[in-house]
């Protein structure tokens, strides 16, 4: 066989076994999103305490990580047979990149090891499954990918799939909008997302996510909002550098449909990840916009009208969500002379448990509540007694230092007789209290009925400023002290929850308005890691993609013209760039969490191709 036909021979067979080894990626990012199936899943007795159920039922994660891991398996068997050490790509990036991901690697299976809470760090808590095994698995796709990509023909295998993945929620995304989910409300949606032996709880879903906000397959619509940004500055990107205008067309009516979806979705965060991608490639691709400053105008204002008319097409909700989220930026950042005390908007400031008694201090006096001679006794700050009335269903005063207090009734048999406890409301529930002949009244958790202790917790910064956000300034000051003691070694993947003062009671209601809610997560990807997987980890990690952003900026950055690779570099480090801004707001999340680690994987060999192109040149 003549040397040429033997090596055309090589590279078609070097061909179809990268072409192979693509297919798990693909199928990955096709499948993945897409997959809402009912589980109900028994945690461990400390997550049933602090979940307050013995059952939690899981629809939008658990299918998610399972095939993940199980696609991963997949692919290290098939990278065990074809892997070919010539195709391994190596140079002083790829060495710094290896290891940081290296150093965040480690320092997660270290948080994992020391963890208090092994059984969740290990396989994640359940509703969110992102322990150390799906964070492993992260890892792997990002170097699998590294791997697999060697020229520009293989970016179809990304994009495709994520084309195919927004036109499908696109279509789930307009049916939630208008109030018609097609998975809650059709019997086809219904089959596909609950096994047969759940069937008898298909109508009581049909009134989840009625808020007419499109959150596609995903559990949240702050979760469309990161994949959004993640996927609309590809689609734009690939839009304006593309010249083969069928292409063009095709990139922007997905871009439209990921603005859609955006403006659907009313996240905050995916306009922020956004509006970062398009300030960066502005950035970027300042020369090329300012040479063909026709173009560039053209596009500006058809984004402009392409901004009203969703504006519009809202009824103003993109318009009110930008207002806000303004708003939330300025305060947060503004300083102030007089810094506001929470406790200051509160009726109750503070309550005190303890010599079997509760001390309710309000803004002008204290409450006290303890047992006398078998019954509630109540006395103001003055040992004066406070004449509480006793109803039916609760204990009610006409005394207006104390008229917003009441306790409610708890009952512990079936007739309404026998009273274990009361429920303490001031401007909503606020404690559940033990009522005790011997104990005498204390507070308790709902759940398991046990004492608790009612605490103010460490708090760093955001002071005044806890509602901002929606509950984040509130969430993030609690969280920053325990990052703080995390430094070295993590709390472990996905245990935030069970380290959050959960028992925080009253900030928690004046900022989120109820006690009752559970803090699962930091609402920032920084804070999660840092808490999570380490301090050391979380610098691993912004070393990882700061340095990937840094050389793509050094390779694209004010050029006449761009390569088919170097658009491609470009979309791809726009993608990761919005994904990351829209953490400062939202967490790591399994459903979109591997799509930004395969683009990195993309990115940076996309990246290694180019140097390597231009050091082939000299």
């Amino acid at each position: 066989m003549p040397k040429e036909d033997k090596e055309k021979k090589i590279e078609r067979v070097s061909t179809t076994i990268n072409n192979i080894l693509f297919i798990p990626i693909a199928l990955m990012l096709m499948l993945v999103p897409l997959i809402v199936r009912m589980r109900v899943i028994v945690p461990s007795e400390v997550v049933q305490k602090m979940f307050k159920k013995p059952k939690i039922v899981d629809f939008f994660t658990q299918g998610k990580a399972v095939t993940i891991m199980l696609i991963c398996v997949v692919m290290a068997v098939m990278l065990f047979f074809l892997f070919d050490k010539a195709k391994l790509k190596k140079d002083r990036y790829i060495l710094f990149y290896s290891i940081c991901a290296g150093i965040f690697l480690l320092f997660t299976v270290v948080s994992t090891i020391f963890s208090e809470y092994k059984d969740v760090a290990i396989w994640g808590i359940p509703d969110r499954a992102e322990g150390m095994v799906i964070i492993l698995c992260y890892i792997f796709i990002m170097f699998y990918t590294l791997y697999c990509f060697n020229q520009v023909n293989h970016y179809k295998y990304i994009i495709i799939p994520l084309g195919i993945i927004t036109v499908i929620l696109t279509i789930i995304g307009i049916s939630q909008w208008i109030g018609k989910d097609l998975m809650l409300n059709t019997e086809v949606g219904l089959s596909l997302i609950v096994p047969d032996k759940y069937a008898h709880l298909k109508e009581a879903l049909q009134s989840r996510m009625a808020s007419k906000a499109a959150y596609g397959t995903f559990s949240n619509p702050n979760y469309m909002g990161s994949f959004v940004a993640l996927v609309s500055p590809i689609f734009m990107t690939l839009a304006l550098l593309f010249k083969d205008w069928k292409k063009q067309i095709i990139f922007m009516i997905l871009a439209f449909c990921s603005i859609f979806l955006l403006v659907a979705s009313g996240s905050r965060a995916g306009m922020i990840g956004c509006a970062v991608a398009v300030i960066s490639g502005a950035i970027l691709l300042g020369r090329l916009a300012l040479q063909k400053w026709v173009i560039t105008v053209s596009v500006v204002l058809v984004g402009v009208a392409a901004l009203i008319g969703a504006n519009h097409t809202s009824e103003g909700k993109l318009a009110k969500q930008g207002k806000k989220l303004v708003t939330d930026i300025v305060t947060v950042i503004a300083s102030t002379d007089e810094v506001q005390d929470y406790k200051d908007s509160l009726f109750v400031r503070e309550i005190v448990s303890g010599d079997k008694k509760i001390i309710i201090k309000t803004q002008e006096d204290t409450l006290t509540v303890a047992m006398r001679e078998g019954s509630l006794s109540f006395q103001d700050e003055k040992g004066q007694k406070v004449q509480y009335k006793e109803r039916e269903k609760y204990y009610i005063t006409k005394d207006e230092r104390f008229s917003k207090i009441k306790f409610i009734k708890i009952f512990t048999d079936n007739e309404n007789k026998k009273v274990g406890g009361v429920t303490l409301i001031a401007g909503g529930s606020l404690a559940y209290l033990k009522i005790d002949s011997i104990q005498g009244v204390y507070p308790i958790d709902s759940y398991t009925q046990q004492g608790i202790n009612i605490i103010e917790a460490p708090a760093i910064g955001f002071r005044g400023k806890e509602r901002e956000g929606s509950g984040r300034g509130y969430i993030w000051s609690r969280s920053i002290p325990i990052f703080l003691s995390s430094l070295i070694t993590g709390k472990g993947p996905d245990t935030f929850s069970l380290y959050f003062p959960q028992n925080d009671y009253l900030a928690k209601f004046y900022a989120l308005g109820s006690t009752s809610i559970v803090v699962d997560k930091p609402h920032n990807m920084y804070l999660q890691i840092g808490i999570n997987n380490s301090g050391i980890a979380l610098g691993a990690f912004l070393a990882l993609m700061l340095g990937y952003i840094v050389q793509s900026f050094r390779l694209y950055s004010w050029k006449k013209y761009y390569t088919s690779k170097e658009r491609l570099g470009i979309a791809t480090v726009l993608g990761v760039t919005g994904y990351l801004a829209a953490g400062i707001f939202n967490d790591s999340v399994v459903a979109i969490a591997f799509i930004a680690w395969v683009l990195l994987g993309v990115g940076i060999s996309i990246n290694y191709l180019i140097e390597k192109q231009e050091k082939e040149k000299i």
